[in-house]
């Protein structure tokens, strides 16, 4: 048995194609991760791991995928083994800029050569990847429930999200409440005032759910595996 981490392709196809298209000097970060908090196998793990980056594009992003559903037991992190239900695939949705992160890296190594460092190249060139974005068309929220083990009323996020956006921004549905992908392009001049809008809706929030800003990071994918959920879009 393989490890599965596409679920659905049909939801999966539907989320790439929201996603904005890349130039030549822009890619996808996809991240595997190993979560602590997803024990439901009953193997444990000492704490969260993101083992495997992959950088892609819209074309190739699914074929990518696929190529990471190896042979169960194979991903091991520190001499640990990644069993299925550990697994969240992540992406960050805003494409990253190759460029930028190849000028820090080149810095980076010239510095490291001087101290005498010994140097992951490819790991470097991940975590650059990883800061580095050039088209930043998403700003993501995470929303939680307050209380624990409770449910999030859909319609009440909507009401919310309209009440102070003015529009509904894409929601997609995660394993414990939702994360929220805002255009930023969309948000209305008097609450995009010194680039803090997101301040007054963590400020408005209810006394059901609690708003964590992400920014440029990371949110579920829809179509794939969230350990033993698979994450779909909302609206």
């Amino acid at each position: 048995m393989n490890y599965q981490l596409i679920t659905n392709y049909d939801v999966l196809q539907t989320f790439i194609d929201l996603l904005p298209d890349a130039n030549s000097n822009e890619k996808y970060l996809i991240h595997l991760m190993a979560r602590k908090k997803y024990n439901t196998s009953g193997c444990i793990i000492t704490k969260d791991y993101d083992f495997k980056k992959v950088i892609t594009s819209k074309k190739h992003m699914i074929s990518d995928i696929e190529r990471l559903q190896i042979e169960l037991g194979k991903w091991t992190f520190n001499d640990e083994i990644i069993h299925q239900n550990h697994i969240t695939v992540y992406i960050q949705p805003n494409p990253r800029c190759v460029r930028k992160a190849a000028r820090e890296l080149q810095r980076k190594i010239v510095d490291s050569l001087l101290d005498n460092g010994r140097l992951n190249i490819i790991r470097m060139y991940e975590e650059y990847l990883h800061k580095e974005s050039s088209n930043k068309k998403y700003y993501v929220l995470d929303i939680d429930p307050i209380e624990k083990n409770t449910v999030i009323d859909i319609e009440e996020l909507l009401s919310f999200f309209k009440s102070i956006l003015t529009f509904i921004p894409l929601i997609l549905k995660s394993k414990n409440g939702y994360h929220v992908l805002v255009e930023t392009d969309l948000i209305p001049l008097h609450l995009n005032k010194g680039g803090k809008w997101h301040n007054d809706i963590r400020n408005n929030t209810t006394k059901t759910f609690q708003v964590t800003p992400i920014g440029d990071g990371l949110c579920v994918l829809p179509g794939t595996v969230q350990s033993n959920f698979s994450p779909y879009i909302i609206t």
